[in-house]
């Protein structure tokens, strides 16, 4: 995802240190990167080798898949901190056209409390901040905004769904957290794959790290 309302000045593609860093210089930009890349994903139960982080891996191809249940299915990774901070969540189905629609509707919920510890109902625990009332299409990518400022901070985010035949499987999440910079800037990802800014004030650089 290119960052938003972006001017972009120059591009510089170096080695530093034996990483491969890709940065470029913009006068003004909305960070939008996906902070779920790569993150710990869980998932209430597991089909096959469908695994959790498959839905955290960058790879729209690939999915996560649960198993057979009567309740509703759920899925979540941690983002490794608390209250981080949501504004937009991409989620996008499988490519298939069998089992494309089995998600009849679902929520995404913020949480700082772990659900895999959790006993009780998982609609207790969590405050929801976006929500798709009706099935994706096949392959479809959807966008829903965190827009209520209570209920978009958490460590661990989760989706708990409705589906037709029990099963839960999409193939990614993104999540972003938005953050308007001025004036210009420099920026990079670093080897955990933050993203990192360095603003030019005056003759100084002022360093900012995005998780």
């Amino acid at each position: 995802m290119s960052p938003a309302r972006t001017k972009c000045v120059s591009r510089v593609t170096a080695v530093v240190g034996g990483l491969l860093l890709h940065a470029f210089m913009v006068d003004q930009v909305v960070t939008s990167l996906n902070i779920a890349l790569g993150k710990q994903a869980f998932m209430s139960s597991q089909y096959g080798h469908y695994k959790a982080s498959y839905g955290v891996d960058g790879n729209k191809t690939s999915i996560f898949h649960t198993n057979k249940t009567p309740l509703p299915n759920w899925w979540g990774f941690d983002f490794g901190r608390e209250d981080q901070l949501v504004t937009r969540v991409d989620v996008t189905n499988r490519r298939n056209e069998k089992y494309y629609n089995r998600i009849m509707s679902f929520v995404i919920g913020l949480t700082n409390h772990d659900p895999r510890s959790y006993d009780g109902p998982l609609g207790n625990l969590h405050s929801v901040c976006a929500s798709r009332m009706e099935p994706m299409k096949d392959g479809e990518t959807i966008r829903l905004k965190c827009t209520d400022r209570l209920n978009t901070r958490g460590r661990y985010l989760f989706l708990v769904a409705n589906t037709t035949d029990g099963y839960l499987n999409l193939a990614e999440v993104e999540v972003f957290n938005s953050k308007l910079l001025d004036k210009r800037i420099l920026c990079y990802r670093d080897w955990n794959y933050n993203q990192v800014c360095l603003t030019k004030v005056g003759n100084i650089f002022k360093k900012s790290t995005f998780l």
